[in-house]
């Protein structure tokens, strides 16, 4: 059986059908979005609190808790609890700016990451000088490999 949509326009069963999945692909999608952001804000040098980072890990899950209908009561109870949630995300967030953190972090992240190429350089380099040279241990020449 259809219902009607935005506008009171009539929603047939298959369109239901196809809504009720994208709700689903949206809300897991939303939820490992979350839980991967949650999960850059775990490191080291933003010195998080272990109680903020666990209630940030349960807010990426319960971002599903919203599909389940089981009456006005529940419903009412997982918005509240996730708007929280959401609240204590983002005064996390604003906390690491305004204390300078994620300013540090991300300065951090860029030397790491050219400290990384610079890395993957010189393995590439001794790599390939330590080929040639078990290479020319054996006998072969650039020819014949």
């Amino acid at each position: 059986m259809g219902r009607y949509g935005p506008g009171r326009q009539f929603i047939g069963e298959a369109s239901c059908h196809n809504l009720a999945i994208f709700r689903w692909l949206a809300a897991i999608a939303g939820g490992v979005a979350i839980a991967m952001f949650v999960g850059r804000l775990e490191s080291r040098r933003f010195d998080a609190p272990l109680w903020v980072i666990s209630l940030l890990y349960f807010y990426a899950v319960a971002q599903t808790g919203d599909l389940f209908e089981n009456g006005q009561i529940f419903e009412n109870v997982v918005f509240a609890l996730l708007l929280i949630l959401k609240l204590l995300l983002f005064f996390f967030v604003m906390w690491t700016l305004q204390s300078g953190r994620m300013l540090y972090y991300i300065f951090a992240l860029s030397e790491i990451s050219h400290r990384d190429e610079r890395l993957r350089g010189i393995r590439q380099s001794a790599l390939n000088s330590t080929s040639v040279g078990l290479h020319a241990a054996v006998g072969l020449t650039p020819a014949t490999y």
